[in-house]
């Protein structure tokens, strides 16, 4: 246990007129050794050395860190917390230059984490990295630019392990974008022309699941040799290497995909953090996960 010890200075007999009127003594406070001296002169120091504990952790406080008491509201005879729209707003404010991230299949070191990133997207821009459960990441950049930067010009790996990354939403907890859904870039190849609009591209990337975003090039149409989008893919779903897309005059067209990256898939637990292969629920089996 931490003590405070409050000392008096003595010159000729004469006590400090600080802790009382005739003492030359110490004491420690929360010590259960009884000093030399009068009852008075130990409650003077009593109360001295507590304020001075006291004074420890006012002073050690910043104005930022000061919480203060709002009074809840009483919904149906429960207690709760009321959560204006201006309070939120404000808050979402902090990470609208963030992302979520997670590995596929292995954890990384914080600290590796860290590093290796940091000689990646330094060059970019500023950037902090949070720690959420279940091994998701929010890294949160200083400007929409180097935000953007970071999501066009993915896929990032650390160590030749993956990192899945997607914008951040207001009012999904990290913890929600877990590893049964994955954000995945893909190219869609011999597309029609008539085909290149936002419209056209959602729809057929709608077929491999939710579409996010589309990158640069392909909303520039610098190169219409294929399209670069960032999908969306369920673990229970299948990775079609075709999309057919159906004209209204029953004409059936065909439009070829290719995966960057092919995560890997538990067709038994239906997510993307380990394979069938080393599954930790197979018989038999112990995995790291």
């Amino acid at each position: 246990m931490s003590k405070v010890t409050v000392t008096t200075e003595h010159n000729n007999g004469e006590a400090s007129k600080a802790l009382g009127p005739s003492t030359d003594n110490s004491r420690v406070v929360g010590d259960k050794t009884s000093p030399v001296g009068g009852e008075g002169n130990n409650r003077n120091q009593r109360v001295a050395g507590e304020k001075v504990w006291t004074q420890l952790f006012q002073n050690a406080r910043k104005d930022s860190q000061k919480l203060a008491y709002i009074a809840p509201v009483e919904c149906n005879g429960e207690l709760m917390a009321e959560m204006p729209e201006e309070i939120l707003v404000e808050g979402a404010k902090e990470w609208e230059h963030a992302l979520v991230g997670f590995f596929v299949g292995k954890k990384i070191p914080f600290r590796s984490l860290l590093a290796v990133l940091n000689k990646k997207w330094s060059s970019v821009g500023k950037f902090s990295i949070h720690t959420a459960d279940n091994g998701i990441f929010i890294f949160k950049y200083e400007s929409e630019a180097a935000r953007d930067w970071i999501l066009n010009n993915g896929p990032w790996d650390v160590w030749g392990v993956h990192l899945a990354l997607r914008l951040w939403e207001r009012d999904l907890p990290p913890i929600s974008s877990g590893f049964a859904k994955i954000p995945v870039w893909v190219k869609l190849m011999n597309i029609p022309l008539e085909y290149w609009t936002v419209q056209g591209l959602s729809r057929l990337a709608s077929v491999l699941g939710s579409p996010l975003h589309m990158d640069p090039a392909t909303k520039g149409k610098q190169l219409i040799s294929f399209a670069r989008i960032c999908v969306e893919m369920k673990a229970d779903k299948d990775f079609p290497a075709v999309i057919k897309t159906r004209r209204s005059n029953g004409e059936v067209v065909e439009v070829k995909v290719e995966y960057s990256w092919r995560p890997p898939v538990c067709e038994r637990c239906k997510v993307f953090d380990h394979s069938t292969r080393v599954c930790p629920l197979k018989p038999g089996l112990r995995a790291e996960v």
